[in-house]
């Protein structure tokens, strides 16, 4: 059964959890047969499969605005889904859209500059500060709230194929802790230069 051990300190790297449960319809969309991601084991092989059946139309990938776990891979997915079809021919004939809550490509500018180039050799539309936040599966639209100079705005687009990112969070027991903060993903507050716990000094985490 479950034991408790005493500690003197307690470093804490319990990893995330996969919470496309915060979009209203993703689960339910990357159950069915044109949505897809790589953040899971069962569905990486259902990626390579719907971008070899790609034959045009519009494909969107989707990234959170907020922490996940090698926040590039998306834009690999959208870089090496290009790829292919420029290779195969028909990536002229789709409109692929790379949309992400975050406010640029990158946050490192020297990198931001270099994948901007491959954003434009690839003729990828970008829509930042754009947060995936419903989608219907069955209307292939996926819904965005737009943060801009006026406020908040949500749009919709339509997709023959997307891949999405779903936000990510602290595991339950994490969240409920003591030692989880108080957003929305249970993130534990640590010290940015030391690791340490901002409440609890014999607690480190990364």
């Amino acid at each position: 059964g479950d034991r408790g051990l005493e500690y003197e300190a307690l470093v804490l790297c319990r990893g995330l959890q996969v919470a496309a449960d915060l979009v209203p319809g993703l689960a339910e969309a990357l159950a069915g047969p044109q949505a897809t991601t790589n953040y899971s084991a069962e569905l990486a092989p259902k990626t390579a499969e719907l971008v070899r059946r790609f034959r045009g139309g519009r494909a969107l990938f989707c990234a959170p605005g907020s922490p996940i776990k090698c926040p590039g891979a998306p834009q690999k997915a959208a870089y090496l889904a290009c790829d292919q079809w420029q290779r195969r021919g028909v990536l002229s004939d789709a409109e692929v859209t790379y949309a992400t809550g975050a406010g640029g490509i990158f946050g490192v500018p020297e990198f931001a500059r270099v994948l901007q180039g491959v954003v434009e050799r690839y003729g990828i539309g970008t829509r930042f500060s754009s947060e995936l936040v419903e989608v219907d599966p069955g209307r292939q639209v996926a819904t965005f709230e737009e943060t801009g100079p006026d406020g908040k705005v949500r749009t919709s687009l339509d997709y023959d194929l997307l891949w999405a990112a779903a936000p990510q969070r602290a595991p339950g027991f994490v969240r409920d802790s003591p030692l989880g903060g108080t957003s929305l993903f249970g993130w534990v507050p640590v010290d940015r230069y030391t690791l340490r716990h901002v409440e609890h000094p014999e607690v480190f985490s990364l």
